[in-house]
């Protein structure tokens, strides 16, 4: 469980962060009024992104001293995932977790994010650590920088402004901005069920009074007043914080071996999803099989 007995949840919540002044400098839309009107897509982004990157050392090598449409983590491609309304695990009619990941959308997704991800695009950079791309959007070479919203502290002593956003949509009809918290976020969980009547209501009390207290200080003084810029930002970051994914598959990655198939592709430039994940269904299957029956033993 989570929610506002936790802070941790906020601060692993993924989020796109902008450089105003290249917007201005390449004479692109700010994107605040894109997200009001549901327009904020993977398309609208990639397009963004397009004709950004140069070689601005002149060295002929493109890497972490040049300027780049888009830089983020080892995880950005899941952003993209994840944002697109997608999940490995759902639950079925008896609320039981299932592995039924909707292959036709996930290549279509994973179409889009390869022409902005895929090495020979040259539209995004994906540096060997995650400092590196903090201080390349500090220093006015990515237009866009995905990361967890723990990193907009560090971002107070920026010379340019910024802004924040939510992970693009998978398109105009999706009906809301969706992101993930990465798996090392903590959560509140009940083992004990000869408590867990007791354990709820202490937790519950817990969220109450963190809700009333502890919430406003990290939420409306730190982030709105210390470290975003503008009261579009703020907006912004109400949309993002709204609607969070968690996914078992994530949760489980190591088990389950399927969440880094997205990424991995993305980033080679492979839109066989398909082939990849056949490789590995069986092993997931089995691994949740036996923790839903791990969990059943423990009611």
């Amino acid at each position: 469980m989570n929610g506002d007995v936790n802070l941790l949840d906020n601060d692993c919540t993924y989020l796109m962060f902008f450089n105003k002044k290249l917007i201005s400098d390449f004479d692109l839309e700010e994107p605040y009024q894109l997200v009001r009107d549901g327009k904020w897509t993977l398309d609208v982004f990639s397009e963004m992104c397009q004709n950004i990157s140069a070689d601005i050392n002149g060295d002929g090598i493109m890497d972490e001293n040049d300027r780049w449409g888009y830089v983020t983590t080892d995880k950005g491609p899941n952003t993209f995932f994840y944002g697109s309304d997608l999940k490995f695990v759902y639950f079925d009619e008896n609320n039981v977790p299932v592995l039924q990941p909707d292959m036709e959308k996930i290549t279509s997704v994973l179409d889009k994010v390869v022409g902005i991800l895929g090495r020979t695009h040259r539209v995004s950079f994906i540096p060997s650590h995650h400092t590196i791309g903090h201080t390349m959007f500090m220093e006015d070479r990515s237009l866009f920088y995905g990361e967890v919203l723990s990193y907009v502290g560090g971002l107070r002593e920026m010379e340019s402004e910024f802004g924040i956003l939510p992970i693009p949509k998978y398109d105009e009809a999706q009906s809301a901005y969706y992101t993930y918290c990465e798996s090392n976020s903590s959560t509140a969980t009940i083992l004990n069920v000869e408590t867990q009547e007791t354990a709820a209501l202490i937790l519950e009390a817990m969220a109450i009074q963190s809700y009333i207290t502890v919430t406003p200080a990290y939420y409306d003084v730190a982030i709105q007043r210390k470290y975003s810029r503008d009261e579009d930002s703020i907006e912004m970051l109400d949309i993002a914080l709204e609607n969070r994914v968690y996914d078992m598959a994530r949760v489980y990655s190591a088990e389950f071996g399927i969440h880094e198939i997205f990424q991995s592709l993305a980033t080679s430039g492979s839109t066989d999803f398909a082939s990849s994940y056949a490789k590995k269904e069986k092993r997931a299957i089995e691994k949740m099989e036996k923790l839903i029956s791990y969990f059943n033993e423990m009611e």
